[in-house]
Formats: C-alpha cells, structure tokens, sequence
C-alpha cells in the first residue's frame, strides 16, 4: 500500500537500485465509505480503523507528491 512516505521513498529506492527507471505512483482517490466496502468483502478484512486511518493518511500529509515521481 505504501501509504507512508517513508515507505514509498524506501521502495522507489530499492527499485532504482534494481535497475527499474520507469516508476509511476498511482494514487486512486476512493471515498471512504467505498474502502470500507470493499475491505469488508475481503476473505481476511482487516479493522475498519486500519482502513480509515491509512485513507486519512493518504489524504494529509503522506499524500503522494511529484517529487517522488511521475503521478
């Protein structure tokens, strides 16, 4: 999920350092309700908590950013 921007920071890296130039950041903006939905069809759901906190998440301070790469 990459939500922090530690984590894609961390992962853009390794992938550059694995040869991969091309990479893209695909940041989908999806309303809550709908997370909720489709994680609660999921076979292993994880707590709805988990779902709002990483959907707010991406919605502040972690949202993705160009200077990480091509959004």
């Amino acid at each position: 999920l990459n939500v922090s921007r530690e984590a894609r920071t961390d992962n853009i890296k390794r992938a550059r350092a694995a040869g991969y130039r091309d990479i893209m950041i695909v940041h989908l903006e999806v309303p809550l309700a709908v997370c909720q939905e489709r994680n609660a069809k999921r076979l292993r759901p994880v707590p709805e908590w988990i779902v709002e906190r990483s959907w707010t998440s991406l919605r502040g301070n972690d949202r993705p950013s160009p200077i990480e790469g091509p959004l």
